[in-house]
């Protein structure tokens, strides 16, 4: 199946804005346009043949590559391949720069106002071709390309969707393993097989097993390779994040275990965090910029009295995209707590929170420190993905 990539929204999005002509360098931004969303082309393709695709207010779509034989599959949105240099230029982004610079000028843009992801772009790209260009007027498109990937296709949530099914699998067989003496790293490594059988590209827990009476605050010579071991009535339930990759695409989840009858404060912690993801996913409604979702889950937990650390992040090919939302409780340098006043969490544009919007497409992770579950927005709001308990697993 192929996708089909909609420019509409970028596209009014530049008229609503005046810019002639938006670049993109950001690697993950470039994968998706060029449909190549292969990991070894992320993680090794960019260093060796650097890219930037140039979308025209007209809607036509160049790819500026020094490697004419780097051609991705099913992308017919893209109107030409340009490039002049060969395989000598490998890691000389000035090429690149001189190629980009050399097609706006054909393309009458010497003077033109163009958008470039001034959050990514190397500051030399940028003196490069401010040089090249000196008339040109630089402006931050990035916000466009933030909610161009927010969006995704249906392949893309289906991508999405598969890594979620291969995760829930797993835990799943964690869970069915969880006994006296059974090694925590055994049990990750059958979840890796699992997965696997899915189709999973890829897997990732945070410091393989997140115990939060192990991992988060050990010295740097502790041994982290020890073989964690479970026991029944433990001081602390063991926390997993867990990633998964499908075909690029990433899942991101947490869950936790307990063996025996844990303590009330335990219980309680999971019963609280998880009401607080509940109510976040009952305020973001479809069509919410980022600003309107921060207040109206702000006012939520307030009223509520759920006021607590608590995310909202997007994911595609990273794990924490646009939109990004947060915050957590003011505590005052005297250590006080004040339940009802937020801090907010900083996302990654402030400046653009009246502009990226939670549209049906988006897929998000609603988090708190110590649960988190995948959603898609849908024209009626969030839908969850996975069917998995929302609750502290007890065995």
């Amino acid at each position: 199946m192929q996708d089909r990539l909609d420019f509409s929204g970028i596209l009014k999005a530049m008229q609503d804005e005046a810019i002639d002509a938006l670049v993109a360098m950001e690697p993950h931004t470039v994968a998706i346009l060029m449909n190549y969303c292969n990991e070894l082309f992320l993680e090794f393709g960019f260093k060796e043949a650097p890219t930037c695709v140039l979308i025209l207010s007209s809607g036509e779509t160049l790819v500026v590559m020094p490697r004419m034989h780097h051609k991705p599959v099913n992308a017919p949105w893209i109107s030409e391949f340009i490039g002049r240099y060969t395989d000598s230029g490998y890691y000389d982004q000035g090429l690149m720069v001189d190629t980009l610079a050399q097609t706006l000028k054909d393309k009458g843009l010497q003077r033109g106002r163009i958008g470039f992801e001034m959050g990514f772009v190397p500051a030399a790209i940028m003196d490069g071709v401010k040089s090249e260009l000196p008339a040109v007027e630089a402006v931050d498109g990035e916000w466009i390309w933030c909610q161009f990937r927010a969006v995704k296709t249906a392949r893309q949530v289906g991508f999405i969707q598969n890594g979620v099914n291969a995760c829930e699998a797993g835990v799943r067989a964690i869970h069915a393993g969880w006994k006296e003496g059974e090694s925590i790293h055994r049990l990750l490594d059958n979840f890796d097989q699992v997965i696997k059988t899915h189709g999973a590209s890829g897997f990732r827990a945070y410091q393989k097993a997140v115990a939060k009476k192990w991992m988060p605050l050990v010295n740097r010579d502790q041994n982290l390779s020890e073989d964690f071991l479970i026991k029944t009535n433990d001081d602390k339930e063991v926390l997993f994040d867990l990633i998964v990759r499908f075909e690029g695409f990433i899942s991101d989840w947490k869950r936790s275990f307990y063996l025996g009858t844990p303590p009330k404060a335990i219980s309680d912690l999971y019963e609280f965090e998880w009401s607080v993801v509940g109510a976040l996913t009952e305020e973001v409604k479809p069509g919410m910029t980022k600003a309107e979702a921060q207040r109206a889950c702000d006012d939520r937990l307030a009223r509520d009295g759920l006021n607590n650390w608590w995310c909202i992040h997007s994911v595609g090919l990273e794990i924490h995209e646009e939109p990004l939302i947060g915050a957590c409780p003011e505590t005052r340098e005297n250590g006080v707590v004040y339940k009802t006043r937020p801090v907010r969490f900083p996302g990654h544009l402030l400046e653009a929170d009246d502009k990226i919007r939670f549209e049906p497409g988006v897929v998000v992770m609603a988090e708190t420190k110590s649960t988190e579950d995948p959603y898609l927005m849908t024209e009626q709001g969030l839908r969850r993905l996975n069917t998995l308990p929302q609750k502290l697993f007890v065995v």
